[in-house]
């Protein structure tokens, strides 16, 4: 079998369920899991013009390419993706043989 994965837009694509569930299963704390869950689901932007902040609009996502979490998150859901094919591909294996 030949799988073929583009990740090259896969972070727009996460769940953000499914990464609260992994952070869950990776063993982090219901505490810093709801730190993250605000940073993705209530970001509020401001523009500032000539150094005055012009109020608030809110983001239709969370993180954005460059934000320091959004990496972290990726490769989570990204390992957790490794793991779901390793125990695939030894299952198939042990059919096999």
């Amino acid at each position: 079998m030949i799988m073929k994965l583009d990740i090259a837009k896969a972070y727009d694509n996460i769940d953000w369920n499914f990464s609260y569930k992994m952070l869950t299963l990776f063993g982090f704390d219901l505490t810093f899991i709801n730190l993250i869950k605000a940073c993705i689901e209530s970001p509020f932007f401001s523009i500032i013009v000539n150094g005055n902040s012009h109020g608030y609009f809110q983001s239709s996502h969370g993180l954005r390419q460059g934000d320091p979490m959004s990496p972290a998150i990726f490769i989570i859901a990204a390992d957790y993706l490794s793991r779901g094919l390793t125990n695939l591909f030894f299952n198939c294996r042990s059919l096999l043989f």
